[in-house]
Formats: C-alpha cells, structure tokens, sequence
C-alpha cells in the first residue's frame, strides 16, 4: 500500500493551509527515506533541503486569518508581524511604495502596470475571461543570478467571485510561502474592490516546495 503523503492541501485560511503544507513536506521526506529513496536535495546554493515536487494548496476563504502563529525564539525566518507583512505588500506585490535599497527587482515591477493597463480593464469587460494572466520574469530565468520564483498570476472570475492562481518554480516553504501568500490574498483583495466583486479562492502552485534543513527545520517541527 502507498502511504506517500498526497502534495495537495485544501483549508479555509492561510493559518490553516501552511502548517499542513509544511507537514506534507517533512513527512514526504520521511516517507521516502522509509523507502530507501534520496530524501535530500541540495540546492544550487548548496543548502541541504526537504522537497515536494508540485505541492498545490486552495485556500477557500483567503482574507481571514492570513497570518500564522509562529514560536518566538530567535532565528525564526517567516514574518508574522502585520507591519512588516503589510511592507511587503506595499513594496514588493502592489508598488505603492518603492522598492527597497538594493533590490534589483520586485515582483511589483511585472505585477503594477499589468494590473492598470491590461488585468483590470480587460476583467471589466469581460468577467468570464480566461485570459487575465500577469507573467513574471522571461524565458532566461534559469541564467541568471537570482531568477524570480513567482512566475504567473491568473485571475478568473468563478461563482461571483473573484479566484486567482499563483505558479512559483521554487518556493522557500518556511521562510517565504506564508509572506508570499499574505501579500498575494491582499492583491487578490485589491483587484477584487476595483471589480466590485467579493474575494474567492486563493490556489498556490510550487514546482519544487522546499524546507532548508540547517536554516529551518528546527523551527518547522515546532509549527507542524
């Protein structure tokens, strides 16, 4: 019988989905070494990791509860201070503020103008359409220094209610993934207002969702 842990996690919030997506990492990288599988990835940075390949989460009710509970200990990488979250939002997903000193991209730079000139209006014309898709980064990611791992945001209007669709190439699951999806579910939030229409599903995508074992894992086993 296959025990292999499933890599899709479905809750209503944000402070329920990442736990659970953290435990399906640790525990497939359990499972494997049970199996007598390679349960470790190196990464191109030469950080020992846990790996799921093509974890998905559906978050079903986005803007509530958007920030986990985290130990308070020294060393802890993922933000759960809603100042410092919001400064994400602002800097890095929307662009209402400029980018920080010495960031040679933000996501804000492929998301901003997308958004005004083409997203919004093309929704207002037509709700149904499913072709309000923001691309982020180009065909070269993979030969550069530090590539974005965010990759695409898709909007689809579905039951009323306004769904959006992330897809990330590599995801830093315990330092990054909440943050990410804390200002993620506020763009969400914000392009839901201009199309006065309420907020649906928040849908997470990760080609390689990973916990860096020496950096992180201690920390995890607390959370999960």
């Amino acid at each position: 019988m296959n025990f292999e842990p499933t890599p899709y996690i479905k809750g209503r919030t944000i402070a329920e989905v990442w736990p659970r997506a953290l435990s399906c990492i640790v525990a497939t990288a359990h499972w494997r070494q049970l199996c007598g599988e390679p349960h470790i990835v190196t990464d191109q940075r030469g950080d020992e990791t846990y790996e799921v390949e093509g974890l998905q989460v559906m978050i079903t009710v986005p803007p509530r509860d958007m920030i986990p509970t985290l130990p308070k200990a020294p060393g802890v990488t993922a933000w759960s201070d809603k100042a410092r979250l919001d400064e994400y939002f602002e800097t890095e997903i929307i662009g209402m503020k400029p980018k920080p000193e010495g960031f040679s991209y933000v996501y804000a730079d492929y998301i901003k103008f997308n958004l005004r000139d083409i997203i919004i209006p093309a929704m207002q014309k037509n709700p149904d359409t499913r072709r309000a898709i923001i691309p982020v980064g180009d065909p070269y990611a993979a030969l550069i220094t530090d590539p974005p791992c965010l990759r695409s945001i898709q909007f689809l209007v579905r039951g009323g209610k306004l769904d959006m669709i992330t897809t990330w190439r590599s995801r830093d699951y315990a330092g990054a993934a909440a943050t990410n999806m804390y200002g993620l579910v506020r763009l969400q939030d914000y392009v839901s207002r201009k199309l006065e229409i309420p907020v649906g599903r928040y849908i997470d995508f990760s080609g390689s969702a990973h916990i860096r074992i020496n950096d992180d894992l201690w920390w995890v086993e607390k959370v999960i």
